[in-house]
């Protein structure tokens, strides 16, 4: 099937999906009240709003208000109340139930995932949910939280009454306190009590740690990873950034076989994993609608944006995250692409796991990683002078070789639950500099060689460059020094 026609039906699943909520609520409202709108004030929001801590009387916006019960509490307490639903009959017994009550509440009709569209601009001191978010589709959650996380004044709490995802039948509702964490970067959840309830319920209570920004929401999530991201984010990472055009430039030459094979659609989404400095995010964003890179390195990234910026490319974010725990947006993204940065996982089975399920049923996943390097390898020929000399990878080069044997790959990706895995060979040029010398002081100057080389002689360094360029004189060519690289360029299909 068309890669096109198939975002196009993912699409529309999404959008059968929000329909059949809508629908479901719907039921519930002609057939009287639902049953979570009891028309009493859960004590539990007494005690936030009458209680010995209490915040002083702010703004306050409800998500779901059903028939405004809790709505007119909030207003009669001296609160000035905007309140959201999606089910117009609700919208209009809450408006009718505020001016019997003489309170100052605006009841607004609309989608508590799509705040945008709705005059509900904020700042808000107090969010409250009574079994809203654990009833929207997976796919919107992070709408949902985008949204308060907009509009929230410093130190705002929200307070959200869910059903555990026990408590269903269904695959897409409930909620767990993981998942708030996750989802709500700059929110620190302060507590999670137990419901009374027959079946699992929460009360989850967040609190709002600062100013609200765009930058926030790319923040890193969960961290697995603790080691690479303090490699990538130290020395060797800001190295490669301030680098950039370099690397990209010996790594350039695998871009095209790549994005040929991933065959990516002008209306199609696109997730990059450790996109680095984002020269491949871009090239796919030219391509796409969409494109999203995500990388665990800060330096890496602000260059990245920086080169968006500057070459005028809207349609690319990047986000910081580890991508083996991050909450991707489930089927979020047509296609993931990756020039080498899933090699780095402390367990890439569970790693690619999470990263397939941001793709579309059907999506599909392209990716090139290192084959295993041999003596007879024009690098390990043009280099020898520094062999002796590299006894350790470097922090941030540690688990390069992880997904250099192709039986290792397919075994990861089945674990994963990814299908039609294949991993085909490809060789490209990898420029290392304008000639030897160049090159010679490129290489010196990687993360990993210089790790090696801290604590040798500065007699012994000034050798082994001798050696090093003399060696790379072999590999001059009229655009340059080229050595060949070799890598797996695997696919693989979320079924």
């Amino acid at each position: 099937m068309d890669h096109a026609v198939q975002g196009a039906e993912a699409r529309a699943a999404e959008r059968d999906q929000e329909e059949a909520v809508r629908r479901e609520l719907e039921t519930y409202y002609r057939a009287g009240r639902p049953p979570w709108d009891s028309g009493v004030t859960p004590p539990e929001l007494v005690a936030l709003v009458e209680g010995g801590d209490a915040p002083p009387p702010g703004r306050a916006l409800e998500l779901g208000c059903g028939t405004g019960t809790n709505a007119v509490y909030l207003a009669r307490q001296g609160w000035d109340v905007t309140a959201v639903d999606l089910i117009g009959r609700a919208v209009d017994q809450a408006r009718a139930k505020a001016a019997a009550a003489g309170a100052a509440v605006r009841v607004l009709h609309g989608d508590a995932t799509r705040l945008e569209a709705l005059d509900a601009p904020g700042p808000y001191d107090l969010f409250f949910d009574l079994s809203c978010f654990c009833g929207i589709p997976p796919h919107r959650r992070d709408a949902y939280a985008a949204g308060l996380t907009d509009r929230a004044a410093p130190g705002a709490l929200l307070l959200m009454f869910g059903y555990g995802p026990e408590a269903f039948d269904d695959p897409i509702s409930g909620v767990t306190a993981d998942e708030l964490r996750a989802r709500f970067p700059g929110w620190e959840l302060v507590d999670a009590t137990p419901g009374t309830n027959p079946v699992p319920t929460f009360w989850f209570t967040l609190r709002r740690t600062g100013t609200a920004t765009p930058q926030e929401r790319n923040e890193m999530h969960t961290v697995i990873n603790v080691q690479q991201a303090e490699a990538w984010n130290g020395w060797e990472g800001t190295a490669w950034a301030d680098n950039a055009p370099r690397y990209d430039a010996m790594m350039g030459g695998f871009n095209q076989p790549l994005l040929e094979l991933a065959a990516i659609g002008e209306d199609e989404t696109v997730l990059d994993i450790g996109c680095g400095t984002g020269q491949l995010t871009l090239l796919a964003a030219r391509r796409a609608a969409r494109a999203v890179g995500v990388d665990i390195s800060d330096p890496m990234l602000a260059r990245a944006r920086a080169d968006a910026a500057e070459q005028g490319i809207g349609n690319a974010r990047f986000d910081q995250a580890d991508a083996q725990a991050h909450p991707f947006e489930e089927g979020g993204f047509d296609v993931v692409v990756s020039r080498g940065g899933v090699m780095f996982f402390s367990d890439p089975a569970a790693a690619f796991a999470n990263i397939a399920r941001a793709l579309r049923p059907g999506g599909r996943m392209l990716f090139i990683v290192p084959q295993a390097g041999g003596p007879d390898s024009e690098y390990a020929k043009a280099t020898a002078a520094l062999a002796p000399l590299m006894r350790r990878p470097s922090p941030a080069a540690r688990g390069m070789g992880s997904l250099s044997d192709p039986d290792r790959i397919r075994q990861v990706l089945h674990e994963a639950g990814l299908t039609d895995v294949t991993a085909s060979p490809v060789q490209a040029p990898m420029d290392y500099g304008t000639d030897a010398a160049d090159a010679a002081d490129f290489v010196l100057s990687q993360g990993p060689v210089r790790y090696n080389l801290q604590d040798v002689d500065q007699a012994a360094i000034t050798g082994v460059r001798q050696e090093l360029q003399a060696a790379l004189t072999a590999y001059e060519t009229p655009d340059g020094v080229r050595i060949r690289g070799s890598v797996w360029l695997v696919s693989a299909i979320r079924p």
